[in-house]
């Protein structure tokens, strides 16, 4: 028997009397005809309209939850949530969006023969899209609350109230009243009222409604664009991607405080949400959408004013490549990340690091640029044989090269060392040159004295062993005549305790092409 029936005979009874004034009479008349009118059996009463709560979610996790969940989810659709299920398939169309016969991609996707151990749950899917896919028969709320699409969306409720009712319980909509989950809860705390959806349902990110995805951008990805799902009008942008993710020119992104002003955690107010993009502290004009700031504009920058979402970077946009007045040679010779003819990077753990870092980014003085950390010397060559030669002395850099005295100026050429051979090389009044083009040394003191035959007079600077050989690189041993013929170079009237055995001792390497012939 319902209950509504029961009322109208219960009315019945207990105002059945016979000198009722008139007025009362017709009241209760009038409220005795309204309940006849209900009072049919059960099996006239249409069945009331599925809902995502009490039927079609369990129906989805009892049958689509085992293929259809997390980011692998089978054909890239979720059924875990009801944002989940009125989501979008990957080609952007929502799985619940009916056409004119009232077919939708879920209801095809349920009559294919794959899906044919489920297909009993086609009908009442059916039913529930043709109802507008309600969350629930809820009247607290209007029918399109939880749909992101609908213009009586919660979002767009908050957004309209400044988010008020989300973040203070003295608000009279103060969500936290009800649902677990909120910003701000009653103090002590609540339960949530029966029923009541918990707002981390939806919001799953560690923040819950809190997190940077609740505004703006998608699940995983806190920046713009927002879900083209669920925001059908949200403009297409590709530059925040391109400075937030890892890119062609920068191993790291950049946070959002670099552009933006950041709230407080859990506290999105003030100018976060007061209707405006805060762009700040980076030359950016409301007005073009262009930016002109450090990252930017560099000395000869092709693109010195990029515009937000239509410009697109190159080697050149934000610095000549190389700029003007610069050194010529490679940049590979200088700048780790670069190629050598600087179209491309071959790394970039130093790009775009807010400094201008040369060799591997360890180096200092000389050793920015050729060298490892304060070592100048190169490992190129025959560097490291002058550095620590095993046969002589260590040669100082000024004799092959220039030292600048400071680093105005330097580097300066056409993109090749400059080779300017001094001081030792030039002793015995020999005139050293280079061959830039062999890469060879000839008439130096440190090679050939005397020249004999089996001398290596011009070594080349990537000969290897065979330039630095003991008894051919420089002299044979003994050198030829006038030398005496004599092997007993270590007696105590030649070079005494510079050699041992025909090879020279350390207190020997000390003394060895030094420029004096030390008896």
């Amino acid at each position: 028997m319902r209950t509504d029936c029961v009322l109208q005979r219960s009315l019945r009874r207990c105002c059945d009397f016979a000198n009722l004034p008139a007025m009362r009479a017709w009241i209760i008349a009038a409220i005795t005809a309204t309940t006849v009118l209900a009072c049919g059996s059960e099996d006239e009463r249409p069945d009331p309209e599925p809902t995502y709560r009490d039927q079609i979610g369990p129906l989805m996790a009892e049958k689509c939850g085992s293929c259809h969940q997390g980011d692998a989810a089978a054909g890239g659709w979720r059924a875990t949530t009801y944002a989940d299920v009125i989501g979008c398939l990957p080609d952007g169309t929502s799985a619940v969006a009916a056409d004119a016969a009232g077919d939708a991609p879920i209801l095809r996707a349920l009559a294919r023969p794959s899906h044919a151990a489920v297909a009993d749950t086609r009908a009442v899917i059916a039913r529930w899209i043709r109802a507008g896919a309600p969350p629930s028969n809820s009247h607290v709320h209007p029918a399109g609350f939880l749909d992101p699409r609908s213009p009586e969306s919660h979002g767009r409720f908050l957004r309209e109230r400044r988010y008020a009712p989300m973040l203070d319980t003295a608000d009279r909509d103060a969500c936290g009243v009800c649902h677990e989950g909120a910003p701000a809860r009653p103090v002590p705390e609540k339960a949530p009222a029966a029923r009541a959806t918990a707002c981390t349902t939806c919001h799953s990110e560690a923040q819950g409604v809190s997190a940077c995805t609740t505004c703006h951008g998608t699940k995983g990805k806190a920046y713009p664009p927002r879900s083209a799902c669920f925001n059908p009008g949200t403009k297409a942008d590709t530059t925040h991607a391109a400075h937030v993710e890892p890119g062609p020119f920068h191993m790291v992104g950049f946070d959002c405080k670099t552009c933006h002003p950041v709230p407080e955690a859990g506290r999105p107010v003030g100018v976060h949400i007061d209707g405006f993009v805060e762009v700040w502290g980076v030359g950016f004009s409301d007005g073009d959408k262009t930016c002109t700031n450090q990252c930017h504009s560099r000395r000869d920058a092709a693109l010195p004013q990029p515009k937000w979402n239509e410009s697109k970077m190159a080697c050149n946009s934000c610095h000549g490549a190389p700029p003007t007045n610069h050194y010529k040679g490679a940049c590979s010779n200088c700048h780790h990340d670069a190629n050598a003819d600087a179209t491309a990077l071959k790394g970039l753990g130093l790009h775009m690091n807010g400094k201008v870092d040369v060799g591997s980014g360890t180096g200092t003085g000389c050793g920015q640029c050729h060298g490892t950390g304060a070592d100048p010397w190169p490992t190129t060559g025959a560097h490291q044989k002058h550095k620590t030669p095993a046969f002589s002395t260590p040669v100082p850099c000024g004799t092959c090269h220039e030292v600048p005295t400071s680093l105005a100026g330097h580097p300066r050429g056409t993109g090749v060392a400059a080779v300017r051979l001094l001081g030792l090389a030039t002793r015995g009044g020999v005139s050293p040159k280079y061959d830039y083009a062999t890469k060879t040394c000839s008439s130096v003191y440190c090679h050939s004295r005397p020249a004999t035959a089996d001398a290596v007079r011009e070594p080349k600077w990537d000969q290897g062993a065979a330039a630095s050989e003991c008894g051919k690189a420089c002299h044979s041993t003994p050198p030829p005549a006038p030398h005496p013929a004599s092997t007993g170079c270590g007696a105590a009237l030649c070079h005494n305790g510079a050699v041992s055995g025909g090879v020279l001792t350390p207190a020997g390497v000390l003394k060895h092409v030094n420029g004096n012939i030390d008896m």
